[in-house]
C-alpha cells in the first residue's frame, strides 16, 4: 500500500537545529530509505534560516528520490496542500493542521511548559493552545518517553485521550550511525591528561549553573571540563570563568563525537528533559555517563545503567569518587552500551511507518490502543 506522507517541517525551519529538529531529521532519513515506494514532503511554512539545517535538508532530498519540500503558507493553505497531496500528516513538533480531511499523527515531546520551569506565562498559553489542539485532532498522538505519556494523561484525562495514545522513543544516536567507528580526537585547547564533556543550553532546567561545583574537583584531579554548544542563534555564553573549562562553541556533528568519545566522563546536569539525546549518545560510545537522577525522564528509562546523582549537594560527592577512579567510571560501560541498543532508528521509522498506514486506514473511526485495536499494538513492531 503506496502511502503520501506530509512532514510539518516547522522544527527543521527553526533557528536552532536542537534535539526536536535533529530528532525529525534522523526519523525522516531513516524512514524514506526503509520505505523507497512512499512518498513524504517536507512541508516548511517559512525559509530554513540555518545554514547547517538547510544544508542538511538539502542534501538528503537530493539523495531521496521519494523525498521532496514544499513551501506554503502556514494555516488554510498549508492544511489545503496536504489535504490534495497527502494520505497522513505528521507534526513532530506538536504542530496539527485546521482540518479534518486527512488523518493526523503528532509527536509530543515534553509537559515541561506546564510546570514550574516555564518560562513566560505567554509561551505557556502558545504551548496550551496548540498541544489542546493537537490533542483533540489528532488521529494518533505519540509520546517520545513514559515519562512525558504520563506527565500528559495527568493533564487530558479520559478515554478520548488515552486511547489514541502510544509511546514510540526516539532512536539513539541522533548524529551518526556507529559509535564503534567513531575516531576519538583530544582537542588541541585541552593540556591535561583527564578531561570530562557536557552539552550547553542556556535554558534553566539544563541546570548550568550546578558547574560551579565542579570546579574544586577539577583543580584537585587536574581535569579539564569542555562545555560544547553555544547560545540558541550563536554566540559562546562563558557561565564560568575558570582556566580549566573551556568553550569551543558550536562543533560540527563530525567533531562532536569524537571529542566526546576522547573524554573520561560525560556529565548531564539537566533535570528536565523529554527524551534527552546525550547521555544516550554518550553510552553508544563507551564514555561513563553520569546524570541528573532529579530528571524523570532520565532516571525512568536510564535507571541504574550508568551513574547518577540525587540532588546537588549529591553531585561533588558522586563526581569526585568517579574522577578518582577509573575502575569506578568503567563499571557501567559495556552493559550501558549493550542497553541502549534498544533505542533503534530502525525500529523507530518501522514503527511510525506502521502508525500512518493506521491513521490513514482508520480515518473514519478511532483508534483504540488500549484495547490492542490496531493489532499488533505499536510497541511490538519491529523490522
Amino acid at each position: 500500500m503506496t502511502m503520501s506522507v506530509a512532514v510539518l517541517a516547522f522544527p527543521l525551519a527553526a533557528r536552532p537545529w536542537g534535539g526536536i529538529s535533529w530528532a525529525t531529521f534522523r526519523l525522516v532519513e531513516h524512514i524514506t530509505r526503509l520505505y523507497p515506494e512512499d512518498r513524504f514532503h517536507l512541508v516548511f511554512t517559512d525559509d530554513n534560516p540555518n545554514e547547517f539545517g538547510s544544508s542538511k535538508v538539502d542534501k538528503l532530498v537530493e539523495e531521496r528520490d521519494n523525498l521532496s519540500t514544499i513551501l506554503v503558507v502556514k494555516g488554510r493553505d498549508a492544511a489545503g496542500w496536504c489535504e490534495a497531496n497527502a494520505d497522513v500528516v505528521w507534526g513532530p513538533a506538536s504542530g496539527i493542521l485546521g482540518t479534518s480531511k486527512v488523518s493526523q499523527v503528532f509527536t509530543h515531546h515534553d509537559m515541561r511548559m506546564f510546570g514550574k520551569l516555564r518560562e513566560s506565562y505567554v509561551n505557556y498559553l502558545k504551548h496550551k493552545t496548540g498541544l489542546d489542539r493537537a490533542m483533540k485532532r489528532a488521529k494518533a498522538a505519540v509520546m517520545i518517553s513514559p515519562t512525558t505519556m504520563r506527565d500528559t494523561l495527568e493533564r487530558y484525562k479520559g478515554p478520548r485521550y488515552a486511547n489514541k495514545t502510544c509511546y514510540i522513543p526516539w532512536g539513539v544516536p541522533g548524529g551518526f550511525d556507529d559509535g564503534a567507528k567513531i575516531e576519538p580526537k583530544r582537542p588541541s585547547f585541552i593540556e591535561g591528561h583527564e578531561f570530562m564533556t557536557t552539552i550547553y543550553d542556556p535554558f534553566p532546567h539544563k541546570r548550568m549553573d550546578l558547574l560551579e561545583r565542579v570546579l574544586p574537583l577539577l583543580d584537585e584531579h587536574k581535569w579539564d571540563l569542555v562545555v560544547i554548544g553555544s547560545m540558541r542563534g550563536g554566540g559562546i555564553d562563558i557561565t564560568i570563568d575558570h582556566p580549566r573549562v573551556h568553550y569551543p562553541g558550536f562543533v560540527s556533528d563530525e567533531l562532536l563525537p569524537r571529542y566526546i568519545k576522547a573524554s573520561s566522563l560525560y556529565l548531564h546536569p539537566s533535570e528536565y528533559e523529554g527524551y534527552g539525546h546525550p547521555p544516550y549518545e554518550a553510552m553508544t560510545l563507551d564514555v561513563p555517563v553520569l546524570y541528573n537522577r532529579s530528571c524523570d525522564a532520565l532516571a525512568t528509562l536510564m535507571g541504574d545503567t550508568t551513574w547518577s546523582f540525587e540532588g546537588d549537594e549529591d553531585l561533588g560527592h558522586v563526581l569526585g569518587r568517579l574522577m578518582a577512579s577509573e575502575e569506578e567510571r568503567r563499571r557501567h560501560v559495556e552493559a550501558a552500551r549493550e542497553w541502549v541498543k534498544v533505542f533503534d532508528w530502525r525500529t523507530t521509522a518501522h514503527r511510525y511507518m506502521y502508525l500512518f498506514r493506521m491513521a490513514k486506514r482508520y480515518k473514519g473511526r478511532d483508534l483504540d490502543f488500549n484495547t490492542n485495536d490496531p493489532e499488533p499494538p505499536t510497541e511490538v513492531v519491529t523490522p
